[in-house]
């Protein structure tokens, strides 16, 4: 399988109930929380970016230059996103069958300083082990990104609840699939609360590429 055939399925229509307002608008330097993460996933290998949204998503959190390079990404809008994130990885891969994509990733919007060395380098262990899916592990536990083959497309469409793809890694045969271990916690850390949000601002600083442990 080759890199431009798999799609990236950005999700951005969580409700944000514990943060109080939009995460993906929230300030982060000169962009947003949400334009960090939709610029490093345009910025990668990934051949094309699904951003899931809720239907009345204006997309104000996505900074103009991001808004010029709309060839590499498009807004896919999920009526069911309210009901879990389950639903929303639903909409990503009815979009992405349609564009005929072999594989997808998962992406979270609210990782902003997830970098492309680590989704790349998820890629290319996918291409290498060849199984049904590919997920990124820190500290014991897996967590997105997550790429999953065309073989498991119908399993994802059936997905419910807002545990999102979590459920399936209980029942996939575990030979059909790969974990990668890695040891950057910036990559996997994720804004949930308005705490995490201060201590994001007041502890991480953006640093350039290359960065990539295991």
């Amino acid at each position: 399988m080759s890199n431009k055939k798999m799609t990236g399925i950005f999700l951005a229509a969580g409700k944000s109930s514990r943060m109080g307002e939009s995460k993906l608008d929230l300030p982060l330097g000169q962009t947003t929380i949400g334009s960090m993460g939709l610029r490093t996933a345009v910025e990668s290998n990934l051949e094309h970016i699904l951003v899931v949204t809720k239907p009345e998503d204006s997309l104000n959190w996505v900074d103009r230059d991001l808004r010029a390079r709309e060839t590499q990404w498009m807004q896919v809008q999920s009526p069911q996103a309210p009901q879990g994130q389950a639903h929303s990885i639903g909409s990503g891969v009815k979009a992405a069958n349609a564009r005929h994509a072999e594989a997808v990733m998962i992406l979270l919007g609210d990782q902003p300083y997830l970098s492309k060395t680590t989704i790349n380098d998820l890629m290319e262990q996918h291409e290498t082990y060849e199984k049904w899916y590919t997920a990124s592990k820190y500290r014991e536990r897996i967590q997105p990104p997550v790429i999953f083959s065309r073989s498991l497309f119908p399993l994802l469409l059936k997905l419910t609840g807002d545990k999102g793809a979590r459920p399936l890694f209980h029942t996939l045969p575990r030979e059909q699939g790969v974990t990668i271990n890695y040891e950057d916690g910036r990559d996997f850390y994720d804004v949930d609360t308005k705490e995490d949000y201060r201590w994001l601002l007041e502890n991480m600083q953006f640093q350039e590429e290359p960065r990539i442990h295991r």
